[in-house]
Order: C-alpha cells, then sequence, then structure tokens
C-alpha cells in the first residue's frame, strides 16, 4: 500500500514538472549599428544563440548610424546596409525569435525623412530575415510596424509576453516632419489608443500571470548618462535663446533624458507599467550596460553593442550593475523568476544575478 502511495506521488510530481514549461532566454544587443564587419563581440552573440534552445534576440535599436538607411546614393546604401547586415547575419543559423525594433538613428536622427528611412528599413529586415534565416517569426521581425509607437505583442509559452515600443515617436520633431498616425484620427487620439491597448496589454498579462518584456529604445530609467545641465535646458525653453530650440536645438536635446518631451513620454509609460505584476524593461540609447529596479519595475541598459561611453553614470539608486565597456545582455525567464547576467564582448560574464 506504501508503494502504490509513494508511486502516485511521484507520478503527481513527475505530472506537475512536466506541465511547467521551460525557461526561456532572451538576448539583447543594442546600438550595434556602427559596425561594417562582423566584430568580436557580434561572434560571441552569434555563438550564444546558436547553443541556445527555447530563446529570443532582442536587436534594440540605432541599427546603422548615423542616420539609418534611405537610398540617397549608392555608396551610403551599401555602406547602410553592411552595418544592418552584420547584426541580421547572427539570425542565420539560428532556430529562435529575432526581433528587431528602431531607435532615433533609425528614424534619420530626428530629420527629415525619418518616416520613410524606418519603413525602408523594416522593409529590408523583414526582406532579410524572411529569405536567410532559420528563425521561428519569419514574417513578423522589425516591430513595432508601420512607423507607428505600438504597441505590438507576441506571446511565447502562454508564460511570457513582450511588448514592442517605438519610443522616436513620440520624440521626432513633430511640427515639420510630423509622425504617422491611426487611420482617421489625430496625433493625440493615436497616443490614447496607445495606453489603452498598452493598459489592456498589461492587465490581461496580470489576470494570466505572464511575465511582460517590453522592449523599446530610449530607457525609462535613465542612468544620468544621456542628460544636460538644466540651465541649456531652461535657456532654451523659456529665455530668448528658445530660438535655438525652433532652429533644430530642440531636436537634438530631444534624446537626453530630462528634455522636457522625454520626461514627459518617460512619465506617462511608467504609469502603464507600474500596472504590471511582473515586468522587465530593455532599452538601448544610452551607451553602456545598466540595470536598475524602481519599485516593481525592472529596466536593463543594453547600448554597448558598438559604441560604449565614458560619461558618469550619476543615478545611485536601485542599482545592480553598471558599466561602460561594450557588451550584450541575456534575461533568462522561468515561472516567477528572473535572471539577468551581462557579458563582455568576448562573451565572458560580468555580472550574473544571483
Amino acid at each position: 500500500m506504501l508503494k502504490k502511495i509513494l508511486f502516485f506521488i511521484l507520478l503527481c510530481c513527475n505530472t506537475i514538472a512536466e506541465a511547467q514549461p521551460p525557461a526561456f532566454t532572451i538576448y539583447l544587443l543594442g546600438d550595434a549599428g556602427n559596425c561594417t564587419t562582423t566584430s568580436t563581440l557580434f561572434k560571441s552573440y552569434k555563438a550564444m544563440l546558436d547553443s541556445t534552445s527555447n530563446s529570443a534576440s532582442i536587436i534594440l535599436g540605432d541599427n546603422i548610424y548615423p542616420k539609418g538607411m534611405l537610398k540617397n546614393s549608392k555608396k551610403s546604401y551599401l555602406d547602410e546596409c553592411k552595418k544592418i547586415n552584420t547584426q541580421l547575419e547572427m539570425a542565420t543559423d539560428y532556430d529562435g525569435y529575432f526581433f528587431v525594433i528602431p531607435g532615433n538613428h533609425d528614424w534619420r536622427a530626428g530629420k527629415w525623412n525619418g518616416i520613410k528611412s524606418v519603413k525602408e528599413q523594416k522593409k529590408y529586415v523583414d526582406s532579410v530575415l524572411l529569405n536567410n534565416s532559420k528563425i521561428v517569426n519569419k514574417r513578423n521581425t522589425f516591430l513595432p510596424s508601420n512607423a507607428l509607437p505600438g504597441p505590438e505583442y507576441i506571446d511565447i509559452n502562454n508564460t511570457i509576453r513582450i511588448i514592442f515600443i517605438d519610443t522616436q515617436w513620440w520624440l521626432q520633431s513633430v511640427n515639420l516632419h510630423g509622425v504617422p498616425r491611426l487611420e482617421n484620427t489625430t496625433k493625440k487620439e493615436t497616443e490614447d489608443h496607445f495606453f489603452i491597448k498598452l493598459d489592456s496589454l498589461i492587465e490581461d498579462a496580470n489576470q494570466r500571470n505572464i511575465n511582460v518584456v517590453a522592449a523599446f529604445h530610449h530607457p525609462v530609467l535613465p542612468s544620468g548618462v544621456h542628460e544636460i545641465p538644466k540651465w541649456i535646458l531652461f535657456a532654451i525653453n523659456y529665455t530668448p535663446f528658445q530660438l535655438l530650440g525652433i532652429l533644430g536645438g530642440n531636436r537634438i536635446l530631444s534624446q537626453t533624458s530630462n528634455q522636457l518631451r522625454y520626461k514627459k513620454m518617460t512619465e506617462k509609460l511608467m504609469k502603464s507599467f507600474e500596472k504590471s505584476n511582473q515586468i522587465v524593461l530593455v532599452s538601448g540609447h544610452e551607451h553602456i550596460l545598466f540595470y536598475k529596479q524602481k519599485n516593481k519595475v525592472k529596466q536593463l541598459v543594453v547600448g554597448a553593442g558598438s559604441k560604449h561611453s565614458t560619461k558618469k553614470i550619476t543615478t545611485k539608486e536601485g542599482i545592480f550593475y553598471k558599466g561602460g565597456a561594450l557588451g550584450f545582455a541575456k534575461i533568462v525567464l522561468h515561472n516567477a523568476t528572473i535572471q539577468v547576467s551581462f557579458f563582455d564582448e568576448m562573451g565572458n560574464v560580468i555580472y550574473e544575478e544571483k
């Protein structure tokens, strides 16, 4: 009788274990668009992708320096293709998910033809990965679509939801350049629709006990690397020097985390993210490796794919890791746990969450 009871308990334990999905790994690489040849870092990143099953890769924006992809001239276009190809080649033999999101440089760094540039890059990325890779999501790679802010999402294993957002949509110079809108709506109505959908995706994930990973280019919990002195902001916004803002100063400063438009965007996004029970944010933009937490919200900044910063990281609260060397990251999600690791360009572990 005792043997039967033990056998039944063992059978139940095995059934429960089998019902639990395996751990899922997401590799992260940002601001990698400054290389026309395969770098040591890219080789290390590809080696990890090819050796890991049940995984995804997210390229976090600024995929082509300095001004994205646009067929202005044959020479510049070939150079732009080389820069994005070095990243897309990492998916050639990879059988996981592979995603690419845009950054500010992919929008022509906020200049004319930004919309055309980001749409051109999407068309190119989707075509290359469709025809030259083994990835799972061949027809759904460059997100969000149509130069809209999103949010777009994909659910994996019924336990992970990855949400994709284009933060440059808010920071592009709207007065002269404009940004795409949903059909028959204003920019404000498009933004309202965005946050309604984002809140809905987060609430649904809470109810289903799903881990949320939100991927976008600009950090909402910045390190201070992309800040400028407050007196410069005051001069451009509230003194006669605001003429400099009209002439282009605000477009340049829009990429700094303490600029008014940037702050307004991050405050709105954080209100939504803080509604999640289990969320990790992944971004690039700042050319560092950075990991911090504010309340329930964790954020990784992985922006050292082809550039690295020597600027001082001024943020002090909630930091788990900070570094200025070239590198990349991975997060491992299993049930309700998230484990973060950072690697240098050789693929050596430089931080691992315990």
